[in-house]
């Protein structure tokens, strides 16, 4: 897993590639969780580029949203695949998670 991440001012950017699976723990742990332990960070997360999705990949992802939330920050999804879409709507994550279609629509929800 890569995570490139883009400051855009008020929020940054952050385009995933690759499977979100057991993988994408390192690659948050460097990139993302601390921008949440420093406070109430604004990101958008760019999904187009991961075909696949696991449980563990799924777990990685609410302990980011949930951590940015205790800090009074907020996490956007965009641009889901259609199996990542569908995973996330099987198990009802799509309630939990903050789902945009486009960059400029999360970028307005995170405003």
């Amino acid at each position: 897993m890569e995570i490139n991440v883009s400051n855009r001012g008020d929020y940054v950017v952050a385009e995933l590639h690759g499977p979100i699976d057991e993988s994408l723990k390192p690659a948050l742990d460097e990139s993302l969780h601390p921008l949440v332990s420093d406070g109430p960070a604004k990101i958008i997360l760019d999904l187009s580029d991961c075909q696949r999705i696991s449980s563990a990949g799924i777990g990685h992802l609410v302990t980011l949203v949930s951590r940015a939330n205790t800090k009074g920050g907020r996490v956007v999804m965009v641009q889901l695949t259609p199996f990542v879409k569908a995973i996330f709507e099987a198990t009802r994550l799509d309630r939990f998670f903050d789902i945009k279609e486009s960059v400029e629509a999360g970028a307005a929800a995170v405003g």
